[in-house]
Order: C-alpha cells, then sequence, then structure tokens
C-alpha cells in the first residue's frame, strides 16, 4: 500500500484549485468534495480522479494564463 501513496503537497495544490474552479463551474461541486475528503493520504488513485477532473474543466473551453505583463487573460467558450 506504500507504493500507492503520493506526496500530498501537489494534491493538496490540485484540489484548491478545483475549489476555486467550482466557483464559475457549480457541475464539478460534488466531485470536488468527494477528492477533499482525501487531502491528508491521497493515492496514485486520487491524483488520477483530480486529473480527470481538470480535463473534463478545460474540456468546456475555460483557460486561465498569464502573459510576461502579469496580466491575466481569461478565454471562457460556452455551448
Amino acid at each position: 500500500m506504500g507504493e500507492n501513496r503520493l506526496k500530498s503537497t501537489l494534491y493538496k495544490k490540485m484540489v484548491g484549485k478545483l475549489i476555486y474552479l467550482t466557483n464559475t463551474r457549480p457541475n464539478i461541486l460534488f466531485d470536488v468534495g468527494i477528492v477533499s475528503h482525501y487531502m491528508s493520504k491521497p493515492q496514485v488513485l486520487h491524483l488520477t480522479v483530480v486529473k480527470h477532473i481538470f480535463r473534463l474543466t478545460t474540456s468546456y473551453g475555460i483557460f486561465y494564463w498569464a502573459k510576461k505583463t502579469n496580466a491575466l487573460q481569461i478565454f471562457v467558450y460556452v455551448e
């Protein structure tokens, strides 16, 4: 079981970003609530689920990035 464990720092950062995303994406709220229960002892399976949630959010067209000018640009594509 030890080989399935991973460092919780990366997992906590990713789940934190998903929690922030729930402000604009309430459809992922339940999923993010479930994965946040495993923040103290995440396993590889939990990280895989978090990555899948990120893929779901980006497939709908929400992209965030900052340029060298530190200006935040938000592009949103809605069906």
